[in-house]
């Protein structure tokens, strides 16, 4: 998870995922309400070069898409085992906490997840 504190308008951290084939990414907020920001809330992953692997883009963007495991995510094709960046912005302070939880989806046999941070 990654939480931007209010009265901030950015925050982002660095972790390293598990190795294995990363095909695609998801992101939560509880509800829409928490994307109550004056302005859009957005989004962006970088790789441990700091090549952007997903562009700075509406949070929404990265929702869970009605379709089966592999279907309904961001797609992405990176190996992970690497240090990346995920960073939240927005261009107006935040005026509470917001939280934002990310995943990644691995290519498996059993379609597990991992929670990216």
């Amino acid at each position: 998870m990654i939480t931007v504190k209010d009265g901030d308008n950015t925050n982002e951290v660095v972790f390293k995922p598990e190795a294995g084939k990363i095909i695609g990414c998801v992101a939560y907020v509880k509800d829409d309400s928490d994307l109550g920001n004056s302005d859009f809330v957005n989004l962006s992953l970088q790789d441990h070069d700091g090549q952007y692997l997903s562009k700075m883009q509406d949070v929404r963007n990265y929702r869970s898409r009605d379709a089966k495991y592999s279907e309904g995510c961001k797609p992405l094709n990176v190996e992970g085992g690497n240090n990346m960046t995920l960073r939240v912005a927005s261009k107006q302070p935040f005026s509470k906490d917001f939280t934002l939880q990310f995943i990644l989806v691995y290519e498996n046999e059993r379609n597990n997840c991992d929670l990216g941070y």
